[in-house]
């Protein structure tokens, strides 16, 4: 037979022509085959596959090392195995449409050294490879030979070195490497296709150890995209092309097909149809088969999302007995991790002592078993309060990690999330002390969850971070309708309780990451719908999330503090229900909050270091609980509840717009202001314009000029058919954003520059949420004591003048004490010995650490007089605090995003504290005196509101001397009348005081008024 070596020099692609002819003759088409012939043997020297027909028994696929590979993995040894890993993917088969099916375990593998190195993108390709060569290979099912996978009379040994638990599975005798026929029969109509020719032949394939790493990639697709997994098309793809091969009547094979089917349901969140194909191919004939583990492990986790989690324990106790039987032991630290998520107190014990039986047992088999059966056993160990067992554990699993052929940074995160259970079980918390052990371990559990990096590389670590980065890829191009708003949904609010039962760093880590972006796509949506209750709701979303981002834990502490210090009146009637049903931890910080006051400073800050302990014992533990601080708008109901004559006036600015919406009558208008960028300086010309941080010059105006300003910003702001001015409102709630916190809205005129100034005719009052207008976060005092705080403000450079000025407020009520001579106390444990506390001392805030700012000059230097001591316990504030020296951005050069007044309202709102009085700029001297001596005659009884609204009009009637107001320059030392009424000393104050219950339920109130 005649070679044709020209045909050795055919490029792969060039394949296609021998697809060209259309009639052969006999020699036309002996041509064809030989050049065929010798491309397909050159193919096989080169990796692209088998040759014409024959049988391969020396070829593994995959290949030794992918098995090499396997055991580094479960040595922990993650580097060597991904070094190994590469190795086996060059080994595998290649042609010119690709890899074979060869290269799916390989790639799963890849993609779990990826999962436990913290480098999700990695991983999520591999995966995706995974899915495409099932997709590519459509049909492949049919090809093994199965008739011999069970070996019939076969009888498998007893592994040994296990527990008798382990040891106890039947193991079904499964041959994994099959024959397998590979290619097809050469015809014409084959050869015209062109393309890849392979004639048909028979391989040796472990058949069963691919389907095992399309389970592995399946279970594992789920793990990394969430709810994203369910509209992923290629995970439908790759289960469609799984299918059952036709005519396929052999149980055992369908045995085998249904579990990794199984688990492809699962990756496709098919959850019904998983538990159905994992119940009945999980085991066979009572046996389980390589597999059972992955199978019950879809089955377990699908059970630990219902509402009775307790009945996956069993289920993950039996995954782990199988997987060590098989020696697939990656699998029992996953299933004794997922138990130890769903067990209580009751059974934790029992979960505890099963990790450590098998984390013995496998010390020698797998470190990365041991290890991580170790720390789900501390997990479990926490929960059943033996913290003995506990601490022995973890350290055995970080004496592990410490060696130098481990690396598991993934499961050192998990144990750092243990550690710091174990730490706050022991008496320690969050942020008291900055050197607490629970503060270290929490440093080790972010450092891996949320500034994880290669060689300076950042990568994302955490699952439903990754999820979130997807989602933020996807505004703009994709995203849209009520099916997105469902699923941003799932991710502006808190972790599912199956994301805390199954890897709580995750969940943990979700909470302390930044979730603007699917808020403000929310909004978004809502906005473009012109839903306004949808997007007044969506705003309280936002700025709710503004604030708890900057707080311990992404808020869950605050949760828990307010849910144990607060009334039901004021945590609402569902989250009032969870707490009074509540056992263990809650069960015991609210018994401490209701319990007497011990004796003595030391006997309460005592009592405050345990509460705060068991505080973060919750907050650490796997528990869903009621958003309760700061408290979500129910606008359903509030927006039929805000009372006649009443508005609630909300901006917010995000991605360079400012929504707004005015919610009045049981209505909500909804509109965007426009030319945003010019509105921060149409305020700073204002403030300006009234005296605000001039330097130079006089301070005040000589004329009435800044109405023009005024006037001007007012018709920016509101729409010309919608002013405040239609509505014949008495009282008006403003939420302001960013630059607006800045603005005094009493000072705009409600028509004309002639007409009068909204403040007027309309009450204002500000809130720093929607939520925060309805919901008041402190009940009223007991006390009607009033605390002064002093330091040199009223009069800087007058001693004498300014001691007298703060006695004359101390003077002018009946009840009130100095501060710290009459009660030495930080202001963080006055408790509930003062009603209303009144801070006349400058105070600037410091953005990048906004809550270590001291409430009080003379606490300073005390732990417990900072705004972060007032959110913890204990559990008692005054109900109104006063700060007329606070100075924000208004003051400065520029004015900035307000975050300063913002937070500052929350975190003392998030306190207990009720009604807060604070200064967009100081102005202090003899005006600042006038108007705080008739506010706190009336403050004890009539209400911030109420007796602002009156020392502001004295306040404005009054006449001031020039040389008393020491921020008055020397030109304005010769004005001759000078009037309180000048803006400046009046409109720099802001009332945040929530709607009273008469408010939002005035007697003979009629069915509007009605939630």
């Amino acid at each position: 037979m005649q070679s044709f070596p020209e045909a050795k020099h055919l490029e792969p692609e060039q394949l296609s022509l021998l697809g060209l002819p259309r009639l052969f003759t006999a020699g036309v088409l002996l041509t064809v085959l030989h050049a065929t012939c010798a491309v397909s043997l050159l193919a096989q020297g080169g990796g692209l596959g088998g040759g014409l027909g024959g049988f391969e028994p020396s070829s593994s696929y995959p290949s030794d090392t992918y098995f090499e590979g396997l055991q580094y993995y479960r040595d922990g040894d993650l580097p060597t195995a991904v070094r190994a890993f590469d190795a086996a993917l060059r080994d595998t088969r290649l042609d010119i449409n690709g890899r074979w099916i060869d290269a799916i375990p390989v790639y799963a593998m890849m993609a779990e050294c990826n999962w436990h190195l913290g480098d999700l993108a990695a991983a999520h390709q591999n995966l995706d490879n995974v899915y495409r060569l099932a997709v590519a290979h459509r049909g492949w099912l049919g090809q093994p030979e199965w008739a011999s996978v069970l070996q019939g009379g076969a009888v498998t040994s007893r592994p040994p070195g296990l527990w008798p638990a382990a040891t106890a599975v039947n193991r079904l005798p499964i041959k994994s490497r099959l024959k397998f026929m590979s290619g097809e029969l050469l015809t014409e109509q084959v050869i015209a296709r062109g393309g890849r020719i392979e004639e048909r032949n028979i391989k040796i394939v472990n058949v069963v150890e691919i389907m095992r790493g399309l389970a592995v990639a399946s279970y594992r697709r789920r793990m990394l995209l969430g709810p994203l997994a369910e509209q992923d098309p290629l995970t439908s793809e790759a289960l469609d092309s799984t299918k059952y091969p036709a005519g396929l009547q052999i149980p055992v094979a369908r045995t085998l097909i249904g579990a990794m089917r199984a688990t492809e349901r699962f990756s496709n969140h098919d959850d019904k149809q998983c538990l159905a194909d994992a119940s009945k191919s999980s085991v066979f004939n009572n046996s389980a088969h390589p597999l059972s583990p992955l199978a019950m492990l879809c089955q377990a986790s699908v059970i630990a999302e219902s509402d009775k989690p307790v009945m996956a324990v069993p289920l993950a106790v039996g995954v782990a007995n199988m997987a060590a039987n098989l020696g697939q032991y990656e699998y029992v630290g996953e299933a004794m991790q997922l138990a130890a998520g769903c067990v209580d107190e009751t059974q934790a014990g029992t979960i505890r002592d099963a990790s450590a039986v098998a984390a013995t047992a496998l010390l020698r088999k797998s470190r990365l078993a041991s290890m991580h059966c170790m720390i789900a056993g501390a997990d479990a160990a926490v929960t059943a309060a033996d913290l003995n067992s506990a601490e022995k554990m973890l350290a055995e699993a970080q004496a592990m990690a410490a060696r130098r052929d481990v690396v598991q940074p993934r499961l050192q995160a998990y144990g750092a999330y243990v550690a710091a259970r174990i730490a706050a079980a022991q008496g320690g918390s969050i942020g008291v002390n900055q050197a607490s052990e629970v503060d270290k371990a929490m440093a080790l559990m972010r450092e891996f969850a949320l500034n994880r990096k290669n060689r300076n590389r950042p990568l994302i670590s955490m699952p439903r971070i990754y999820q979130l980065q997807m989602i933020g890829q996807s505004i703009g191009k994709q995203l849209g309708g009520e099916s997105s708003d469902r699923l941003l949904e799932k991710y502006c609010h808190n972790p599912p309780i199956e994301l805390w039962r199954r890897d709580p760093v995750d969940a943990l880590s979700s909470m302390m990451i930044d979730r603007t972006l699917p808020n403000t796509a929310r909004l978004e949506i809502a906005a473009a719908g012109k839903m306004g209750p949808e997007v007044l709701a969506r705003m309280d979303d936002l700025l709710r999330h503004r604030f708890e981002r900057r707080l311990a834990l992404g808020g869950r502490l605050t949760q828990v503090r307010s849910l144990a210090r607060g009334d039901d009146a004021t945590i609402g009637k569902e989250a009032a229900s969870f707490r009074n049903k509540a056992t263990g931890g809650i069960k015991t910080l609210r018994a401490a909050v209701l319990a007497p006051p011990p004796a003595g400073v030391d006997g309460v800050m005592l009592a405050a270091r345990q509460m705060e302990s068991l505080a973060t014992q919750v907050a650490l533990s796997r528990i869903n609980l009621p958003d309760t601080m700061l408290p979500p708008l129910q606008y359903k109901t509030a927006i039929a509840r805000i009372p006649r004559d009443t508005g609630l006036l909300t901006f917010l600015s995000v991605n360079k717009r400012l929504y707004a919406t005015l919610a009045a009558e049981g209505k909500v208008q909804f509109w965007s202001v426009g030319s945003v960028n010019r509105i921060p300086a149409e305020i700073g010309r204002l403030l300006k314009a009234v005296g605000v941080g001039k330097l130079r010059g006089n301070r005040m105006p000589e004329d009435d000029s800044w109405r023009k300003d005024a006037v001007k910003l007012r018709r920016h702001l509101f729409p010309d058919d919608m002013t405040i001015t239609t509505q014949k409102f008495k009282h008006l709630v403003i939420v302001p954003d960013s630059s607006l916190w800045y603005l005094p809205f009493e000072m705009l005129p409600l028509g004309d520059e002639t007409s009068d100034l909204i403040g007027d005719q309309i009450s204002v009052r500000y809130a720093a949420t929607p939520g925060l207008a309805f919901h008041p976060t402190g009940m009223p005092a007991t006390s009607d004591v009033v605390a002064i705080a002093a330091d040199k403000f009223f009069a800087p450079r007058d001693i004498e003048l300014n001691e007298s000025m703060t006695q004359s407020l101390a003077d002018a009520v009946t009840d009130s004490i100095r501060l710290p001579q009459d009660l030495n106390l930080p202001t963080g444990l006055l408790t509930d010995k003062v009603g209303h506390l009144l801070v006349t001392a400058p105070s600037v805030p410091n953005l990048s650490s906004p809550f270590a700012i001291s409430v009080a000059t003379y606490d300073q230097k005390l732990p417990d007089g900072t705004l972060g001591a007032w959110m913890r316990f204990p559990a008692k504030v005054p109900e109104s605090v006063l700060l007329p020296g606070f100075r924000s951005a208004a003051d400065g050069a520029k004015l900035g995003g307000g975050e300063e007044l913002f937070l500052t309202i929350c975190a003392l709102q998030s306190a207990g504290v009720r009604n807060v009085m604070i200064s967009r700029w100081i102005v202090g001297g003899e005006s600042t005196a006038i108007a705080l001596r008739e506010m706190l005659q009336e403050l004890p009884f009539s209400g911030m509101l109420a007796s602002w609204t009156r020392a502001r009009a004295i306040l404005r009637r009054s006449e001031l001397d020039p040389a008393a107001e020491p921020l008055l320059t020397k030109a304005d030392q010769e004005i001759t009348e000078l009037s309180g009424d000048q803006p400046f000393f009046w409109a720099g104050y802001v009332i945040a005081a929530p709607f009273s219950e008469s408010e939002l339920n005035p007697p003979g109130a009629g069915p509007t008024n009605q939630p």
